[in-house]
């Protein structure tokens, strides 16, 4: 089971109780995410400083359809935590992302348990 250990300025770790819309991951769905290069790269882009998608795909040289995907599924788990930029000059809104987790913690026996099944 995944336990996530929040950066001070966000909610705690979502479970399947959490009204956040945020969904529970398992160790070996944590393991599977984060084994793709692109979610890496996206998580660890984010991780610096809140960016939008376009941001995301230009730093990481990914695609934007890529960069959305991943970052949308790094905010289903709660990963990255989604806000609105408002960008006064020109009028304009758009979706950064943050991530919210520094420390993630995973239990293996829950992953072995998973195997023996």
């Amino acid at each position: 089971m995944l336990q996530n250990r929040p950066r001070d300025r966000t909610a705690p770790a979502a479970t399947d109780e959490d009204s956040d819309g945020t969904e529970e991951l398992s160790t070996s769905g944590l393991l599977e995410l984060l084994g793709d290069e692109y979610t890496r790269a996206a998580l660890r882009v984010v991780a610096d400083e809140p960016r939008s998608g376009t941001e995301v795909a230009e730093r990481t040289s990914m695609s934007k359809p890529t960069a959305f995907r991943r970052l949308n599924r790094l905010s289903e788990v709660g990963l990255v935590t989604v806000h609105r930029r408002i960008d006064t000059e020109q009028g304009h809104h758009h979706k950064v992302y943050e991530a919210s987790q520094e420390h993630l913690e995973v239990e293996l026996d829950s992953l072995l348990d998973e195997v023996d099944s």
